[in-house]
């Protein structure tokens, strides 16, 4: 059978290109020659792009996750059925998510991945669910507000306003979503008509474009108390200028960051943090992975109910996924989640 995979060639600087950075291609494979010694043998149905992908691109690069290794594939969050299992805890038609190769067929460790779980007495949830709302974009608008929660115990107060970058993407969807159950009146920033429709209909507040000036509309709506932000760049630029004494900023990525070029926006006001005493709390979800069961309780029943909303942006086939990754995801062509079907 045909084996369609996308491997990791070379660095790139800045965006990734297809062809030359990631390569996709298909072998041949006959099932029955793979052997597992202990693993599973899974066929991918869904995978995940994501931002940080574009940093394990860089090969001597000092992080929370490995780098990728040229001429193996890409790696990432998905969702795969069991073909055969060489262990006793999974077993054949089972579906699973974790971390797995971009591949259509390969073999995983069973430390990787787990048993995709039901919500109890419901109707099970669409699959693609685990790679939004109830995986890592979900999971990082958990953790996110729940650390601004720590640091801001006394807030929001009646009035007070959380920017949320990316805010119809798919962390962002989801944590403007929880910051206004909590009490805050979220501004949430898109660069689409489609990003702000999708906003509108979970009852944001207020919602500023970014294709015209933000720097603008956000003196329009300050003082903001908080920012909640995966983008930084421009946006992170306008907030300082903006907000509210000891406002707090928690920050889970840094897309800005992956220009064309390289790193391309810096902070240009860092005077801000002083003068205001901003606090800034960055954070990477893995190290939070013991409230994982705690997350779920609590989001799985709400998407069930409908009372949280996601928006998947599904992509066709491992052959659009090179370029898909650097222009919806990269680039921010996008709304909701992106998702590819393979």
């Amino acid at each position: 059978m045909d084996n369609p995979k996308i491997l990791f060639v070379s660095q790139p600087v800045g965006f990734p290109v297809p062809s030359v950075n990631t390569s996709y291609e298909v072998e041949k494979v006959v099932l029955d020659d793979f052997r597992l010694d202990g693993g599973i043998l899974i066929e991918a149905i869904l995978l995940s792009l994501d931002p940080y992908m574009r940093g394990r691109m860089n090969v001597n690069h000092d992080s929370y996750i490995e780098a990728f290794v040229p001429g193996k594939p890409l790696q990432g969050f998905g969702v795969a059925r069991v073909v055969r299992s060489g262990h006793h805890s999974f077993h054949e038609g089972q579906m699973v998510t974790g971390m797995i190769d971009f591949s259509k067929i390969s073999v995983i460790d069973k430390e990787n991945i787990a048993k995709i779980s039901r919500c109890p007495s419901v109707a099970p949830l669409d699959p693609s669910a685990w790679l939004g709302p109830l995986g890592i974009p979900g999971f990082s608008a958990f953790v996110g507000l729940r650390l601004l929660d720590e640091l801001m115990p006394n807030s929001p107060e009646p009035g007070n306003k959380l920017l949320v970058s990316g805010a119809s993407g798919g962390v962002g969807m989801v944590a403007g979503q929880l910051a206004r159950q909590r009490g805050w009146q979220v501004v949430a920033v898109t660069g689409s008509d489609r990003g702000i429709e999708a906003l509108r209909a979970v009852g944001t507040e207020y919602i500023v474009d970014r294709r015209t000036n933000i720097h603008d509309q956000l003196r329009r709506l300050a003082p903001l108390q908080a920012f909640f932000d995966g983008v930084g760049g421009e946006v992170l630029d306008a907030f300082l200028a903006v907000a509210a004494p000891h406002a707090t900023i928690i920050a889970c990525g840094m897309l800005s960051q992956f220009g064309g070029n390289g790193f391309s926006h810096g902070i240009r006001n860092p005077l801000a943090f002083v003068t205001k005493s901003i606090t800034l709390r960055g954070f990477v979800a893995s190290d939070y992975l013991h409230l994982k069961q705690t997350f779920l309780d609590e989001l799985m029943p709400q998407l069930v109910s409908g009372d949280l909303q996601w928006l998947p942006s599904f992509v066709q086939g491992f052959d659009n996924l090179e370029e898909a990754f650097v222009d919806q995801v990269l680039r921010g062509n996008k709304v909701g989640k992106v998702i590819v079907k393979v």
